[in-house]
C-alpha cells in the first residue's frame, strides 16, 4: 500500500475533514515534528508527513480515565 504523504497544512485539513471538532492544527503537527514525535520527509522547503504515522502518534497519546 502506498504511503499517504501530505504537507503539514494538507494533513491538518484532512484531519479537520474527518473530525470537524478536532483540536489538532497545523501548529500542533509542526510542534510534534519539532519535538521529534513525528517523522517527516523534507522535499525542498516542504515537510511531508505520512498520515498513517500521524494517526498512530495521535492514537498513542490517548489517555484512559
Amino acid at each position: 500500500m502506498a504511503a499517504r504523504m501530505r504537507t503539514i497544512n494538507e494533513a491538518a485539513k484532512e484531519l479537520k475533514a474527518e473530525d470537524p471538532a478536532t483540536a489538532v492544527s497545523a501548529w500542533t503537527i509542526r510542534q510534534m515534528i519539532k519535538s521529534g514525535q513525528l517523522p517527516y520527509v523534507p522535499i525542498g522547503t516542504k515537510m511531508l508527513i505520512n498520515m498513517d504515522n500521524l494517526e498512530r502518534v495521535l492514537c498513542s497519546k490517548e489517555v484512559s480515565l
